[in-house]
């Protein structure tokens, strides 16, 4: 079987937690609920950015007037929190990193395929690359990843018990790779075009390599 029903939702901070265990640098990340402490983390000169603790929201309104509401990873500042209460509902913080460009990596039962987002370019999609700017869109290219990081993804897929996801990662300007998240389910379709991999075709021949008789 291609994935797995029962790992659809992966707890992001025991991922975190593994992904260190095999070897994998991951930002630094806190569990807040006072608005002081967030403003504590910011007064020690260290710059931080909030996310989705797990899935983010994606609720669209109706296809008549198109709009929807997104979760996006927002920088977070001083002045961003001014308007909050003392107490408030726990926020995922993580270290901002200094990134020169991201990397997505889908994984196909032991099989890597990577592009690297040059989403620095462009104000909009710096702190988040799904900011899309369809006027100036982000160059985006296949990317071969060092052997040593492939290792260490492997491990934390069979740590996880999954044989595919996607893979979330960023490099910063001393080229040191992050790992972010993994996305179990394995969105690859939008960049999978822009890169030429034609996963869908690959995942097709593992489907039918791996079909068993009736």
């Amino acid at each position: 079987m291609l994935g797995s029903a029962f790992k659809s939702d992966l707890n992001k901070l025991i991922t975190l937690d593994l992904a260190r265990e095999v070897g994998l640098k991951t930002p630094e990340c806190h569990v807040v609920n006072e608005r002081q402490f967030a403003a504590d983390l910011l007064g020690e000169g260290r710059e931080y950015i909030a996310k989705a603790m797990s899935d983010g929201v994606y609720l669209f309104e109706s296809e008549i007037q198109r709009k929807g509401y997104f979760t996006y990873t927002e920088s977070l500042s001083v002045d961003s929190l001014a308007n909050y209460p003392d107490r408030i509902p726990p926020s995922f913080l993580q270290e901002k990193i200094d990134k020169s460009y991201e990397v997505r990596v889908f994984y196909l039962d032991g099989r890597f395929f990577a592009w690297a987002i040059f989403s620095q370019s462009n104000n909009q999609t710096s702190t988040d690359y799904r900011k899309y700017d369809s006027q100036t869109p982000n160059r985006v290219v296949p990317y071969s990843l060092p052997q040593s990081l492939e290792q260490k993804l492997s491990d934390l897929f069979q740590k996880i018990g999954l044989n595919t996801g996607s893979v979330d990662l960023m490099v910063d300007r001393e080229n040191d790779y992050y790992f972010l998240e993994i996305n179990p389910v394995g969105q690859f379709g939008a960049l999978s075009k822009l890169t030429n991999y034609q996963l869908e075709v690959e995942i097709a021949k593992w489907l039918i390599e791996h079909a068993k008789p009736r």
